[in-house]
């Protein structure tokens, strides 16, 4: 499996359009892994969704934190395998503190030892052999294809006779490889936690199995060549994403030489701007957004977007250097960094006649994200007074540039 890019995916359930569920440290609130990589691993992402109770709770904070347009979606994981097939899993949560879901956290953690992988791999495989011989319905839950677990694996069992007394043939099998396949493991969690909460809420489970697949898959064929696109960094080579941007070495690198700031922090009082209406301050910042250049912010190496102090030439007061990073929220600013970084690219791709299908879309579903994150109030006054902040320097570093040095209110010429 090596070489998959597995993307969290939150599709619109009313209109089909896709958006990418990026994620970094600060996302991860649990006793587990908080390092993330450049292309996220099915592990990391399942930690993450881990942490929640169940898939509502999971969209809410999403859409709350504004890394989805809407909690009205169909959230999943979207791959190609080895043979670049377009596949699905379903997204893993945690209700009830499951113990099958605590094992798997385990498992997918960084820390787990070989040894400790090794019980768990067997205690997982154990209990869905011993649900599968106990409960015929889950069996045929199973069987008749309504889970992510490999066909590979269940070619194993003749006549579909599941049960624990195939656990020790499975250690011979292929090398033992479904002891050592992390898919293949949390899938078979993923089938527990999914026949369970199916059984509580129909009568029928394989009917609403059935219908919910179907329904499933209508919605993620609409939005089939997006999908393709975006789990696959090499279809085009103009797609740009998240972390394909920052491997270019597009502003991913610390100044060379930052501002120090001394250790004390002041707390940063957002101005509030009364007089002016929100309809005026929100087409003021998004106006400001579009003219941005892509230097504007960097990502640390945690991809935490940061303003970039050496961006002007003018000198900049420790205290607005602070508010420059700190009047946008964190989410808001990584939106914004990441759309002058497509904007960027669009504009190139302009200059040298070459039109991105891909890209086209990738930068409307950042632009979405945002204006949908700017009817926010609160986030939309962070924004106004960044804007205001960030086009008062730029009028000062254009007197800097050409000669001039403020002097209070007037202007001589630098000598």
């Amino acid at each position: 499996m090596a070489g998959i890019q597995y993307q969290l995916i939150a599709q619109n359930e009313k209109d089909g359009s896709v958006e990418t569920v990026w994620l970094d440290p600060s996302d991860m609130f649990s006793e587990f892994d908080s390092q993330f990589v450049r292309d996220y691993s099915l592990e990391q992402i399942d930690l993450f969704t881990m942490q929640f109770i169940h898939q509502e709770e999971l969209k809410r904070w999403l859409a709350q934190t504004g890394k989805i347009s809407s909690s009205d979606v169909d959230l999943y994981i979207a791959f190609q395998d080895k043979d670049h097939q377009l596949t699905y899993y379903e997204v893993l949560c945690n209700r009830r503190n499951q113990e099958s879901v605590r094992k798997l956290s385990q498992l997918a953690s960084s820390s787990c030892s070989e040894q400790d992988k090794n019980i768990i791999s067997q205690q997982i495989i154990y209990r869905f052999l011993e649900q599968c011989e106990n409960d015929p319905l889950f069996r045929r839950y199973v069987q008749s294809g309504y889970s992510s677990i490999y066909h590979k694996f269940l070619s194993y069992f003749p006549y579909g006779n599941i049960d624990t007394t195939a656990f020790s043939m499975l250690h011979s099998k292929d090398g033992g490889w479904v002891f050592h396949s992390y898919p293949l493991l949390r899938n078979m969690v993923e089938a527990q936690a999914n026949y369970e909460l199916l059984s509580l809420r129909y009568r029928d489970v394989l009917q609403a199995a059935n219908m919910l697949r179907e329904n499933r898959k209508a919605l993620r064929d609409s939005a089939r060549e997006v999908l393709k696109s975006k789990t696959n960094k090499n279809s085009d080579p103009a797609q740009m994403n998240f972390f394909s941007l920052l491997s270019q070495g597009e502003m991913h690198t610390v100044p060379r030489a930052p501002h120090k700031l001394s250790k004390q922090k002041p707390k940063i009082v957002v101005p509030d701007d009364q007089g002016v209406s929100f309809d005026a301050k929100r087409k003021y910042v998004l106006d400001t957004i579009n003219s941005l250049p892509s230097n504007v912010f960097y990502f640390s190496g945690n991809h935490y977007a940061k303003f970039n102090p050496e961006f002007f030439s003018c000198d900049i007061s420790e205290e607005d250097l602070r508010s420059l990073n700190g009047y946008l929220d964190t989410a808001t600013r990584r939106h914004i960094a990441f759309y002058t970084m497509l904007n960027a690219r669009y504009h190139e791709n302009q200059k040298n006649g070459y039109y991105s299908s891909t890209l086209d879309s990738e930068m409307s579903d950042v632009w979405h994200t945002i204006t949908k994150r700017l009817k926010n109030s609160n986030y939309l006054n962070g924004a106004y007074a960044w804007a205001k902040l960030y086009n008062r320097y730029v009028e000062q570093d254009k007197l800097y540039r050409e000669g001039v040095v403020s002097h209070g209110e007037c202007y001589t010429k630098r000598k």
